[in-house]
């Protein structure tokens, strides 16, 4: 038995793979600012993913993965901070955190 017209068929299934990996992202960031909602006010360890406008930090917490939108002077890429969660959206997955502490500076020498 030989499939005719697999191309139409992959791509289908490519579509539906993706739709079911943003829904599956969805959940888990939605369940990571339902607990971050919980920790409102409180301060963790973090370390900087991205610097700019629109830093983002992985918190070190009892769940891992946790990225969060950070705000704050002096943000360098790679840092390891403290921040403290602020904001927390839940329809939007959004958490919002604020630099407390700078703890170190990854410095590479060559």
């Amino acid at each position: 038995y030989l499939l005719r017209n697999i191309e139409p068929l992959c791509a289908r299934v490519s579509e539906l793979e993706r739709q079911a990996t943003k829904a599956e992202w969805d959940f888990r960031d939605r369940k990571f600012a339902r607990w971050a909602e919980e920790k409102i006010g409180e301060i963790f360890e973090a370390e900087i993913v991205e610097a700019g406008d629109d830093a983002k930090a992985v918190l070190n917490a009892e769940i891992h993965g946790i990225t969060v939108h950070l705000r704050g002077e002096g943000i360098m890429l790679f840092d390891r901070a403290r921040v403290r969660i602020n904001e927390v959206s839940i329809p939007q997955a959004f958490i919002q955190c604020e630099l407390v502490e700078r703890l170190s500076r990854e410095v590479t020498e060559l």
